[in-house]
C-alpha cells in the first residue's frame, strides 16, 4: 500500500511560535496570525517488506536507510540521522512492524523560515497515521 499526503506551508505574520507550549504560559494573551501559502510539503509512504526504513529527501538530495530496530531504539542522541533526525523522532512514536520507503519533498526552500520543517513534520505525522490506520482527531 502506498499513501501520499500534502500540507500547506505557512507564513507567520504575527507572533510566530508564541502560541506553543510552554511559551503561551509564560507570555500572557499571546496572539499568532499566520496564513497558508501555495507552497506544499509532500510525503509518500510505501511498505517495502523488509526491516529497512528508507528516507528519500528530495529537498536535501539525500537517500538514507536505517534498520527498523535502530530507529526504534533510544539511539537518537547521536548525529546518525543528520537533517532527518526530526522525522526519525516522529517515526519513533509509531508501532512499525516492517520497513517503509518514505519520500519527502517541499516547495519551501530549506532554511527559508517559512515553517517548512514544521509543516513537513505535521504532514509526515498525518501520513504515518493514515498508513498505519490510526485515527487522527
Amino acid at each position: 500500500m502506498k499513501i501520499s499526503q500534502e500540507g500547506s506551508v505557512r507564513v507567520d505574520l504575527l507572533g510566530g511560535t508564541l502560541d506553543l507550549y510552554p511559551i503561551n504560559l509564560i507570555i500572557p494573551n499571546v496572539i499568532t496570525i499566520n496564513c497558508a501559502t501555495s507552497l506544499t510539503a509532500n510525503v509518500s509512504i510505501e511498505g517495502n517488506n523488509s526491516n529497512e526504513i528508507v528516507f528519500d529527501s528530495r529537498d536535501y538530495d539525500l537517500i538514507r536507510s536505517f534498520d527498523l530496530y535502530s530507529v526504534q531504539s533510544d539511539k537518537l542522541d547521536s548525529n546518525d540521522y543528520g537533517p532527518l533526525e526530526f522525522l526519525v523522532r516522529i517515526l519513533q512514536q509509531f508501532p512499525l512492524k516492517e520497513g517503509v520507503n518514505i519520500t519527502l519533498s517541499s516547495k519551501a526552500p530549506a532554511g527559508s523560515g517559512l515553517g517548512g520543517s514544521s509543516t513537513m513534520g505535521c504532514v509526515f505525522y498525518s501520513a504515518l497515521c493514515q498508513f498505519l490506520g490510526i485515527d487522527l482527531d
